[in-house]
């Protein structure tokens, strides 16, 4: 799998890229109209410019919004802002700069060894109500697409694969990705795109909707890691996918974790259940999920889930310290909740303007910043190569080790009592585990105690790895009873007991676990662009003199 191993390290920073950041300085403006899903302004250039702001929560990689031109037409359903109605493979979206501001992008990205993942849409072009096959560049032929006719049972899986999304006001036509023209000039496309940009992973969109055998090529072609997007929670049909395309947004751990943080009526059997060996044997490699708690296509977690503070570090700790790849989804940190006169099930209410944020350093900014602090330092100790293991669950606490970490995490909010939890931490009796987030260390014994306060999650590194993190550290208490006090002696609290690695759990999958390409595009054509267009500042052809 291309870049597996260095993406598995990384966490990713998600930007909308019309709404995260303007280029120049912030100036007072009207209140934008978003009932009418308008451009707002956001650029490459814009993102640039932000960069020590995403850097400076930790983040090492920003996936931005699909790069090409879209349909300029303003729609029933607003304008194409977000980057999935595409007209023109072969151009890049004006709206958000040319060519060479792309460029300038990763550039800028890279020069913080920080990288680049760019949407792609390969299923489908875009149109207004009447559809002209002409307008679309470079499949500018009906025989290059699927007939019309839209998805009405997405139960049955040749519909949802040969049928259109979209409507009668917005229909987006299907590409025929079994005609081996429209295949191979869709591999060497993401082949030159990947090369004049020098992008290092791709995020795609509505892989289910593409027959599976079309995938491991269009990797292989990209050469660089991908990750696919199936709006889809059942773990068997996500799983299945994962040979095809390596790396899945991890849907299947989406809605257990809601479910999980639920402000009444959470248990957190929902999110440890996912640990276990038979879960487990969904996927090839868990490490190669994209972990998240909010996204473009949901509304925000405080507006569906909890907006206590509490519940939403427990359920990020949760993102960032299991197995899967961190991503958070731009103005998380601001506690973006989304429009009130806007429904829990519109999209919408998660594409705020960031700037009206001032890209203020929150507390969760903040948080951010040591979770990804904290993931880091574990990996090379033991984190990047054991699988998590659930130490204890009941229905409000979950205890979870993984290598050198070992976390408590609590889905009763800020209002909820101190809660005494015992739990055996599989750390040798007398290590010392140190509390990140407030410098509390404690001695492991064979039965451990912690105590959690006002619903907090509590982070415990070894004193070792903790001391680069925490600036001031408490000492565990000392012995209180007889019996105490005689283990004290038998097990002391080791401080510095020399281990840098701790192995506990499921060794994690190291192998390439994508298949080889399925289908033979030789016998189609590459449909080339024109020769006037590569000289456009617009055309991802261009090259800087």
């Amino acid at each position: 799998m291309p870049g597996a191993a260095e993406w598995k390290k990384r966490s990713i920073y998600q930007v909308l890229t019309d709404r995260f950041a303007k280029s120049g300085p912030i100036v007072p403006e009207t209140k934008i109209d978003m009932s009418s899903r308008p451009y707002c302004g956001g650029t490459w250039r814009g993102i640039i410019e932000k960069l020590d702001y995403i850097q400076g929560m930790g983040f090492d990689a920003v996936w931005i919004s699909p790069v090409t031109k879209n349909i300029e037409e303003e729609t029933f359903w607003g304008t194409a802002y977000h980057g999935c109605w595409q007209e023109d493979m072969y151009s890049v979206n004006p709206h958000f700069g040319t060519a060479e501001d792309l460029r300038a992008l990763s550039d800028a990205l890279h020069a913080r060894d920080m990288y680049l993942m760019v949407d792609v849409v390969v299923n489908h072009m875009a149109s207004t109500s009447n559809v002209d096959y002409s307008r679309y560049i470079p499949f500018n032929d009906s025989s290059y697409y699927h007939p019309k006719k839209f998805i009405t049972d997405y139960n049955d899986q040749k519909l949802v694969e040969e049928g259109w999304i979209g409507d009668g006001k917005v229909p987006l036509p299907d590409l025929d990705t079994e005609n081996p023209t429209v295949a191979h000039t869709l591999y060497a496309w993401v082949d030159a795109l990947v090369k004049s940009f020098n992008i290092d992973g791709l995020r795609i969109d509505t892989v289910k909707h593409v027959p599976k055998e079309f995938w491991p090529g269009f990797v292989r072609a990209a050469g660089v890691w991908c990750v696919g997007e199936m709006l889809h929670g059942d773990p068997n049909f996500l799983g299945s996918y994962q040979p095809y395309v390596g790396g899945l947004l991890d849907y299947a751990t989406y809605y257990p974790l809601q479910r999980a943080f639920k402000s009444r009526g959470g248990s957190m059997y929902e999110i440890t259940n996912l640990l276990r060996p038979h879960y487990r044997e969904k996927f090839k490699d868990t490490q190669q999920l994209a972990t998240f708690i909010e996204s473009h296509d949901m509304p925000r977690f405080p507006k569906i889930v909890s907006s206590d503070v509490a519940v939403v570090e427990n359920a990020l700790a949760w993102t960032f310290l299991t197995d899967g790849i961190p991503l958070i989804y731009y103005g998380c940190e601001q506690y973006f909740i989304g429009p009130p006169d806007m429904t829990e099930n519109d999209d919408q209410s998660a594409r705020q303007v960031m700037w009206d944020s001032g890209y203020k350093l929150t507390l969760l900014y903040h948080y951010l910043a040591l979770l990804n602090q904290v993931r880091k330092l574990s990996w090379n100790a033991g984190f990047g190569t054991n699988l998590a293991t659930a130490v204890h669950t009941d229905t409000n606490i979950a205890a979870i080790r993984k290598g050198p970490l070992l976390m408590c995490l609590s889905n009763e909010g800020s209002k909820s009592p101190s809660r005494k939890v015992f739990l055996h931490t599989t750390f040798p009796n007398g290590t010392v585990l140190v509390d990140v987030l407030t410098g509390q260390s404690i001695a492991v014994k064979h039965w451990t105690t912690i105590i959690l306060i006002a619903g907090e999650p509590q982070i415990y590194l070894p004193h070792s790895l903790a001391t680069q993190v925490c600036s001031e550290i408490i000492p565990p208490p000392p012995p209180t009873n007889v019996v105490a006090k005689m283990f004290h002696r038998l097990f002391p609290a080791n401080p510095h007991s020399g281990v840098t690695s701790w192995s506990n759990g499921t060794p994690v999958n190291t192998q390439d676990i994508l298949k080889p390409s399925l289908i033979d595009v030789s016998s189609g054509t590459i449909l080339q662009p024109s020769p006037d267009s590569l000289s456009s500042p617009y055309s991802i052809f261009h090259k800087t003199a």
